[in-house]
């Protein structure tokens, strides 16, 4: 080998490491998704993470991964290609190989060593390979450690993704009704859902589908579905609703109900332990069809899911549900309560994950019910469901995006949300996170033309146009406040809203404190206690009682209520000692330090005092995340 010249890759002699959210296991040829790459791709893939994002030219991965063999373009081009659709899909956008013309390829992304020896964020060296032959050492390495491994965990492997479970749409029968009604339900019904994990189809369907039947009966004013369920097989129904709807309703709104609330029952009854126990299923199906209501009950919901995981202690969607139903109930509770909610949340989700350790939603769970100021805790757990099995709707990339956003590292909240909606295009609420955050980093065109997207096509408002006001309050753009402010709940903060926006829009900063004197006592209304309060506490040059009522709602309702702290209109609150003293206390600060992820707002040219408290290779952590 010529002096200086790098060694050949050893992928046996090499350690394991991470890139983005994947583990790679180089001895084993494999990275964390359980997915195999070939010995040469692996070797290519080492290559380019050492170089931690530094160049590396043809001829050096000619030299290093083909032994200095003279090899066609096409070989190269097939091993990048290939690591581009790693990144792409199991990557979930978290790295990328780029193309450097006439010069080489470099990866973009964190690599971190998880090795305890090894030096912290670095990769262990390259050394000098053994006399042996390259076929040995690569291939046959790999194939007999993958196999070895294989072997070890196959008592432990996750469970196989289940074929979507088929339910058959009877035909319904009628009393009363005008006439072809019930074909047109039942059309509707065939026609609305999604086939990925629910399959829908006319008539009596395979010996394994679930059935649904049903008979509609008009009355003076109304019409009624008394529909139900039956399992494969089985003779009594288990889940019998009545959906009771004007004669002039929307069908289409009555079947993606019923179908909504049908997916969710059917999804718990096929999921193992099957057969459940009668209780278990009728307190799923109780929770299913409250949950398919346009207003429903969270405390039937809550006693429906204790009824079935009391019932039947291994229902895993049931004990990771109530954990989530608990996790969401602390926040809002307040003391020795809401300790008990949690404690109980996470016995359920300690329940679903020893019966199910690979499946995402159980940490997401467990994240929900880690105490508000444990910042470091909530971030392990969302990064633990990002390596497991993937839920398959984005919830992961979803609780991502709302951590990230929550301690003000909002670019990567907007990649995380992009990830969730490629894999969920339609999704309502990320597309909404989305236009929030943009609003947040101070890219209102952007996120405004999100909102009016999303008003065009949603028939219900409402959210949007709370999401939205906020946005164009911190953005200044008045018309459209004054547009969206009856959004607002009247609960006196829409009355105090109107006058404030319209001594903002006049210019007068005197109109504008007298204006936003209303705050004041809003501020300390458990129930007028919220984001438009506190924005417009900062509008009007009220930053300190804005940072104290943050800290407040923190409190009171959990890291959600920090999101707004990082909006233009909080730019003079971020500088003063109260803001300091309010992230220290609530844990933000720590956080800070102690994760190497500045927020956002430390990266800008003239930063608050508070990131000059944050250590240098935290601040430098930050930077280079940004620039990736």
């Amino acid at each position: 080998m010529a002096i200086g010249a790098k060694p050949l890759i050893d992928l046996a002699r090499e350690d394991s490491f991470r890139i983005g959210p994947l583990q790679v296991d180089p001895p084993l040829c494999r990275v964390s998704t359980g997915e195999t790459l070939e010995p040469r791709v692996m070797q290519v893939l080492v290559a380019l993470a050492r170089a931690r994002g530094a160049v590396v030219s043809r001829d050096e991965l000619i030299r290093t991964c083909w032994g200095g063999r003279i090899v066609g373009e096409d070989s190269i081009n097939r091993a990048i290609s290939r690591l581009r659709r790693l990144a792409e899909g199991r990557g979930g956008g978290g790295f990328a190989i780029e193309t450097v013309p006439k010069v080489g390829y470099r990866l973009v992304g964190d690599v971190s060593s998880i090795v305890p020896e090894s030096r912290p964020g670095t990769l262990s060296p390259p050394t000098e390979p053994e006399k042996r032959p390259l076929g040995y050492v690569v291939i046959a390495g790999c194939a007999l450690a993958a196999l070895a491994a294989g072997l070890l965990i196959w008592s432990n492997r996750p469970p196989r993704p289940r074929a979507p479970a088929e339910l058959a749409v009877e035909f319904f029968t009628t009393s009363g009704v005008p006439a072809g009604m019930a074909e047109t339900l039942r059309s509707a019904m065939l026609s609305g859902v999604a086939p990925e994990r629910f399959r829908v189809v006319a008539g009596e369907g395979s010996p394994s589908a679930y059935r649904l039947t049903g008979r509609l009966v008009g009355s003076a004013d109304a019409i009624t579905l008394y529909a139900e369920l039956h399992g494969p097989g089985s003779r009594p129904p288990i889940w019998t609703p009545q959906v009771r709807f004007p004669k002039d309703a929307s069908l289409a709104g009555v079947a993606n109900r019923l179908a909504s609330a049908a997916r969710c029952v059917v999804d718990g009854a096929d999921e193992p332990p099957v057969p459940k126990p009668p209780a278990a299923l009728a307190g799923w199906a109780s929770y299913c069809d409250e949950n398919s209501k346009d207003v429903y009950d969270e405390d039937r919901q809550l006693e429906a899911l204790r009824v079935a995981t009391n019932a039947e202690p291994r229902f895993v969607s049931a004990q990771v549900t109530l954990a989530f139903f608990l996790g969401e109930g602390a926040m809002d509770t307040l003391g020795g309560q809401a300790d008990a909610l949690r404690a109980e949340g996470l016995r359920a989700a300690e329940a679903a994950r020893k019966i199910d350790p690979y499946n995402a939603s159980v940490y997401l769970a467990q994240s929900i019910l880690t105490p508000p100021t444990d910042f470091q805790a909530r971030d392990r757990l969302i990064a633990k469901a990002l390596k497991v099995r993937p839920t398959g709707w984005g919830e992961e990339f979803q609780s991502q995006a709302q951590f990230l956003w929550s301690v003000g590292r909002l670019s990567e909240a907007m990649a995380a949300e992009k990830r969730g909606l490629a894999i969920n295009p339609g999704n309502s609420i990320n597309l909404l996170q989305s236009a929030a955050i943009l609003g947040t980093m101070g890219r209102y065109r952007e996120a405004r033309a999100l909102f009016e997207n999303e008003a065009a096509t949603r028939s219900d408002r409402s959210l949007i146009d709370q999401y939205w006001l906020r946005a164009a309050l911190a953005e200044r753009d008045w018309p459209t406040a004054l547009r969206l402010v009856s959004s607002e709940p009247d609960d006196g903060v829409r009355t105090a809203m109107a006058p404030l926006i319209a001594a903002l829009k006049s210019g007068s900063k005197d109109a504008a404190v007298a204006a936003g004197s209303a705050f004041e006592p809003l501020a300390h209304d458990p129930n007028a206690l919220g984001s438009s309060t506190i924005l417009g506490l900062a509008l009007s040059g009220r930053d300190v009682d804005a940072i104290d009522a943050v800290g407040r709602l923190f409190d009171a309702k959990g890291v959600a209520s920090l999101r707004l702290i990082y909006s233009p209109a909080f730019a003079n609150g971020r500088n003063s000692p109260e803001f300091e003293t309010m992230a220290r206390r609530i844990g933000l600060s720590s956080y800070w330090k102690t994760s190497g992820h500045p927020p956002d707002f430390c990266l800008a040219p003239h930063s608050p005092p508070l990131c000059t408290t944050l250590s240098t290779s935290s601040r430098q952590a930050g930077f280079s995340r940004q620039r990736l």
